[in-house]
């Protein structure tokens, strides 16, 4: 589940909501402790989230 996870990208409901047939909750749970254990072992990157800006005028968009 975690390397579906990781190798995709794909939003939780989707990974194992379908894929795997377990709750949304559930899952987060268990990629967090998981995670854990292979970052130990693996050097796993970190996700980085960027900060978007809304654009305004039809000039920032261009």
């Amino acid at each position: 589940m975690l390397l579906v996870y990781y190798r995709l990208y794909i939003t939780y409901p989707l990974a194992v909501g379908f894929l795997f047939d377990l709750d949304q909750s559930n899952v987060h749970r268990d990629i967090q402790k998981i995670e854990g254990l292979v970052r130990q072992c693996v050097p796993i990157p970190q996700k980085t989230y960027n900060i978007t800006k809304r654009l305004k005028t039809p000039e920032e968009v261009e």
